[in-house]
């Protein structure tokens, strides 16, 4: 279940970095997160704090998937 694996409560420190290093820095960008898109080691992925190494979803490459975003 994504939520078990993945719920972070801190998301307010999500967000890239700040306007001026998302732009400045990273020419925009950002990580899939919120974290700094330079930062080497994310949270969520392998080797970060919050890493649990549960595959929550797994999908084909090229394919089709519905999503609803909230914003």
């Amino acid at each position: 279940d994504f939520r078990a694996c993945c719920t972070y409560y801190e998301h307010t420190q999500m967000f890239c970095g700040g306007i001026n290093h998302q732009w400045s820095v990273n020419g925009g960008k950002c990580s899939i997160c919120g974290e700094a898109y330079d930062q080497k080691t994310k949270l969520f992925d392998k080797g970060g704090e919050k890493y649990l190494g549960k595959i929550v979803r797994t999908y084909t490459q090229g394919s089709v998937i519905s999503v609803t975003v909230i914003v």
